[in-house]
């Protein structure tokens, strides 16, 4: 019988909460605001799957730095850039999160997963190929996510309150929404009863994103300026994605087309869009990578169970601290997800 695992992208939608949230509020209120729906959004996936375990992924350090220096060199400079107040600020903010995830890893029976060599979304990708029969729900805001969308994988965006599936997108009251891809991201979410995506759209999100690149991870486009849909002249990106499985004309001569970057260095498509796929695509981890994360997968679904007692009071105890009230007087809705064990079958490697 299948499983069904509820999975948190923790770091991803910690920040994502922290940027929402007005400073003015105040560093205790920003750290509230983003225990509460890294917490409530849990429960509710919980809740309305029948969900059987909880996962916890946070980040490491990435070897795509190893692969492209300039990977995410954009935020060490924001950080460096900082005043020494705001770099007190994140200090305090990052001894918050580390504080969820010692409460969550030592004191309750959810899974958190961490590979010092690897990012959240290496381990996410990891665990959903180490379970290819059992249902997995992903609650995050990463548009990264979107290839990994298959009948046995959803993701829940508690930012824009959507549930995304490889077939369709609703929002919280379950109404089917229109939608259109922009650099690989969802844009212009409307409801719309009528819409049908194309079928495997997440398959071209993908595509998409590893042809503009990411400006938030500082990946630079492999094709610079080309248009979504080519004209009489030139080959789109569209095209050449349709025609990448036969490798003919669209697919060669989007290619082979060349363009000088910065540096004034003259790059190729072909080369430029296999560094980005390595970057992006993550069924392309190096073998050691995959090797680390399957290790550490199956280190953490084999440790001791905590009693159920001694969870709700350590639970108990955190809210207090981080003055989450809401969530302590409503307790027993959250116990459930984090007293459930890992039921250990045969995972796939």
């Amino acid at each position: 019988m299948a499983r069904e695992f509820v999975l948190c992208d923790g770091f991803n939608l910690f920040h994502r909460s922290i940027h929402m949230t007005n400073p003015s509020a105040g560093l205790d209120s920003m750290i509230g605001l983003s225990f509460h729906l890294i917490l409530y959004s849990l429960k509710k996936e919980w809740t309305q799957f029948n969900a059987t375990h909880a996962v916890f992924f946070i980040e490491g350090r990435s070897w795509r730095r190893n692969v492209y220096p300039e990977y995410k060199a954009n935020r060490r400079i924001v950080y460096a850039q900082m005043t020494q107040k705001e770099q007190e600020d994140q200090e305090i903010l990052t001894e918050a999160f580390e504080d969820l995830v010692t409460l969550l890893n030592e004191k309750t029976n959810v899974t958190v997963l961490q590979n010092p060599e690897a990012e959240a979304d290496d381990m996410i990708a990891c665990w959903i190929r180490m379970h290819p029969d059992d249902n997995h729900t992903l609650v995050s805001s990463d548009s990264d996510f979107y290839q990994l969308l298959a009948p046995n994988v959803k993701i829940y965006d508690p930012i824009k309150n959507i549930l995304i599936t490889h077939e369709r997108v609703t929002n919280d009251n379950g109404k089917n929404m229109r939608f259109t891809l922009k650099d690989g991201k969802l844009t212009d979410l409307k409801p719309d009863p009528d819409f049908v995506p194309d079928p495997e759209w997440y398959k071209y999100a993908l595509f998409l994103k590893i042809i503009r690149g990411d400006a938030t991870d500082n990946i630079f486009s492999a094709y610079p300026k080309v248009r979504e849909k080519g004209t009489k002249n030139s080959v789109g990106i569209r095209e050449a994605y349709e025609d990448r499985n036969g490798k003919g004309y669209s697919w060669n001569n989007f290619m082979l087309q060349k363009w000088v970057d910065h540096n004034k260095q003259e790059q190729r498509v072909k080369d430029a869009y296999e560094r980005n796929r390595i970057l992006i695509d993550l069924n392309a981890q190096p073998d050691n990578i995959r090797e680390g994360c399957e290790r550490i997968v199956k280190e953490q679904i084999a440790r001791e169970a905590i009693p159920a007692p001694e969870i709700g009071l350590n639970f108990m105890k955190f809210c207090g601290r981080w003055g989450l009230k809401r969530i302590q007087d409503n307790a027993q809705q959250f116990v459930p997800f984090l007293k459930a064990k890992y039921n250990a079958e045969e995972v796939t490697v």
